[in-house]
């Protein structure tokens, strides 16, 4: 059992440390007008009241879009037994990575905003994302986190980490993008790198060993001598950057000069065997 109801969630009106205030932070452009929404109220399990609304859009950073989002506010009941937790916004959304005008990716997910802290969490429904000849890249997730807080945190300038603001709130947010990819035989991990909330450098690791003609055979087929190249690979790094001001972000592989440089390039260690060739 509910009650139906027109409203109008007033973003920019909200208390400072409120769920409102800090999902203003988030995107500090809802906080310059009120929301319209359609919604109803309902007690769920006896222990919580819901709010359901719809947001047409968020938006995250410049190159993360989050949309079609269903907003679920659950406010715990004084003095139900277990004790309820803490209130929260709950959001069933899509978000859309986008790599230029034509590029995106789009992941779907849930996400959960406290008084002190947000997790959006998103990744593919299954099955392949993007196919390319022999290369797959599926199985993506996305991971941003924001810690809340009043007072200004220590400026970082480091690679998917940023500080954004509204009013007098402050959010600190962490990016996290990885996907698992298939060339032919060879399976590897890749991860995006974030500048400045924008799409800097794709990066692909192929750990231990790879036999080029091995993974030349594995695409194109048993009709192809593997041994004509008897070239091998080891930790292969792969890299796309849009632009040249990306760095690696802390625990993750990268080119050895710390630079990434715009374009395509890769580096690894190389072994070549020849019979009639001492190397």
């Amino acid at each position: 059992m509910g009650l139906v109801i027109l409203a109008s969630l007033d973003i920019g009106a909200a208390s400072s440390g409120s769920l409102s205030s800090n999902l203003a932070v988030i995107d500090s452009t809802l906080g310059s007008s009120n929301i319209t929404v359609s919604c109803y109220l309902s007690k769920a399990a006896q222990t919580t009241i819901t709010f359901v609304a719809s947001i047409s859009s968020i938006q995250v950073v410049s190159a993360l879009l989050v949309k079609n989002i269903q907003l679920s506010f659950i406010l715990p009941v004084s003095g139900s037994s277990p004790p309820s937790p803490g209130s929260k916004f709950d959001l069933q959304a899509e978000c859309v990575v986008q790599f230029s005008g034509t590029q995106s990716w789009s992941l779907t997910g849930h996400s959960t905003i406290t008084e002190t802290a947000a997790t959006l969490a998103f990744s593919t429904s299954g099955g392949t994302l993007v196919e390319l000849g022999a290369l797959q890249i599926k199985t993506i997730s996305l991971g941003v986190d924001y810690t809340f807080s009043s007072t200004a945190p220590a400026g970082d300038s480091s690679s998917n980490q940023g500080v954004v603001q509204h009013g007098d709130r402050y959010g600190k947010y962490v990016i996290r993008l990885s996907a698992a990819i298939a060339l032919g035989s060879v399976d590897s991990t890749c991860y995006l790198i974030f500048m400045s909330g924008s799409v800097g450098a794709l990066v692909i690791t192929v750990p231990g060993t790879l036999n080029i003609g091995v993974l030349f055979q594995s695409i194109i087929g048993s009709g192809f001598p593997a041994e004509v190249l008897d070239i091998s690979f080891s930790n292969l790094l792969i890299y796309y950057a849009w632009n040249g001001g990306s760095t690696t972000p802390s625990g993750q592989p990268g080119p050895s000069s710390g630079k990434y440089v715009q374009g395509f390039h890769a580096e690894a260690a190389t072994s070549i065997y020849d019979p009639f060739l001492q190397v």
